[in-house]
């Protein structure tokens, strides 16, 4: 008779006896079968009897126990770098086995990345056995790339991680980029996060220095003969250089007139820099060449300067021509002025004298110029004309510039001016080393 004992979860047995015919009874018999299921836990009495005169009763009892539960709590999935864990059943008192595993207690990085197949064994009677499957997986790194420092003014540069996958956060951060002159100047921190079971975070500090501003403040335009002038720029402790630059000065002198290239340099780990131009004018002369005294009787006079593009001023002044008849007698003070940044002026005092019983020219004071004023020619009539006389003239405007010149080859001449602009103009007419001059009006 098979007497166990008996898993509660077995499934039926057959109940053999020494004498077949008899009859099996008790706790889960059914036929000639114990099913300890329909039993339960516990002792049961189990009686074969055998009928007839002879027949006889035998009792035998029958234990029923507990089925052990080898089932394995879930584990992982765990890190390469974590470290041991503890394996645990339902039941304790099993065998576990398996790569990393050592006792009850199972090593990711023994057993290394990958899928792990634990077994967990209890032996005995009613013993089981569970498997299980634990997933190791690689630890993330985080670990960022030092940066820095920057300049305030550098452009965005790309963060760097170990490891891809993660999401960067901190000041004047954008994605995967750094950007200092939205950050700002100082020292920032800077976070990178690789989510996940495995996952990392690391942070780094990031060093934004100001950058410092070399702009120049405007100079000039400068005259030649100006003193020497302070050169400015926004932030202090660099370096001048360029023509006529002497420290922190620039001299106008030195450079000389033209445009000149002036560069200002901080140097340092956000080094910076910025140039101008310095333009040097050529200083305006107006020294009046002297000239007079004047008798009142004398022709126009053409009046000059050491510099031209002035005007003059004063009683008798006309353009660049001075007229002692229409000035008259006396001390007349004429000036003479240079417009613009490095003009000048100056003046002169010219007397005009009677000069009572001077003998003038005898031929130049016998001439006619007629018609004045015309807009197509004039004619010169000499009384006391000569084959062998050369006379000449000179059309000036009232800048002094000379517009017609012509030799006289007859006792009348036409001088044409039918191409010239309308205004007043000088005409001078020589014969040896007499001069006259006289204004004429062309419309």
């Amino acid at each position: 008779i098979p007497q166990g004992p008996f898993c509660e979860t077995s499934g039926p047995v057959s109940l053999i006896a020494a004498t077949s015919g008899g009859v099996w009874s008790g706790p889960g018999v059914t036929g000639g079968n114990f099913n300890p299921i329909i039993a339960g836990l516990g002792t049961h009495t189990i009686s074969y009897t055998t009928p007839g005169s002879c027949g006889s009763t035998a009792t035998e009892e029958f234990i029923v126990t507990t089925s052990l539960d080898a089932t394995i709590s879930a584990t992982g999935p765990l890190c390469f770098e974590n470290g041991s864990v503890t394996l645990t059943a339902a039941t304790t008192g099993g065998t576990w086995t398996g790569t990393g595993v050592s006792t009850n207690q199972f090593d990711p990085s023994i057993a290394g990345i990958g899928q792990h197949e634990i077994i967990y064994t209890i032996s005995g009677t009613c013993g089981s056995s569970d498997t299980t499957y634990v997933d190791v997986l690689a630890n993330s790194d985080a670990t960022i790339t030092a940066l820095g420092p920057f300049c305030e003014d550098d452009g965005s540069t790309t963060l760097i991680a170990n490891d891809g996958g993660g999401s960067w956060s901190g000041p004047g951060v954008s994605s995967n980029l750094f950007n200092p002159s939205i950050a700002g100047a100082g020292t920032h921190i800077i976070t990178y996060t690789i989510p996940g079971t495995c996952g990392d975070i690391d942070t780094v500090e990031i060093q934004v220095e100001a950058t410092p501003d070399a702009s120049i403040s405007p100079v000039g335009p400068l005259c030649e003969g100006n003193p020497t002038v302070t050169l400015n720029a926004a932030s202090p402790g660099g370096t001048w250089s360029g023509p006529g630059v002497v420290g922190g000065l620039f001299d106008a002198v030195t450079a000389g007139v033209g445009s000149h290239s002036i560069v200002y340099s901080i140097v340092g780990s956000c080094s910076v820099s910025d140039s101008i131009l310095i333009d040097v004018l050529e200083q305006a002369d107006a020294t009046i060449n002297i000239q007079g005294p004047f008798c009142e009787t004398d022709g126009f006079i053409i009046l000059t300067s050491v510099t031209g593009g002035g005007t003059w001023t004063g009683i008798g002044v006309t353009g660049n021509i001075f007229d002692p008849a229409s000035a008259g007698v006396g001390s007349h003070i004429l000036t003479y002025t240079i417009p613009g940044l490095c003009g000048d002026t100056d003046s002169l005092s010219v007397v005009v004298e009677s000069c009572t019983g001077i003998a003038e020219g005898q031929i130049l004071n016998n001439i006619r110029l007629y018609p004045n004023p015309s807009n197509t020619q004039f004619t010169i009539e000499i009384n006391n004309w000569a084959l062998e006389m050369n006379i000449s003239i000179q059309l000036m405007n009232n800048l002094g510039q000379l517009v017609l010149e012509q030799q006289l080859r007859t006792a009348n001449s036409q001088i044409g001016i039918g191409e010239l602009d309308a205004g007043t103009y000088i005409i001078k007419i020589s014969l040896g080393n007499e001069t006259l001059y006289k204004k004429v009006l062309i419309y």
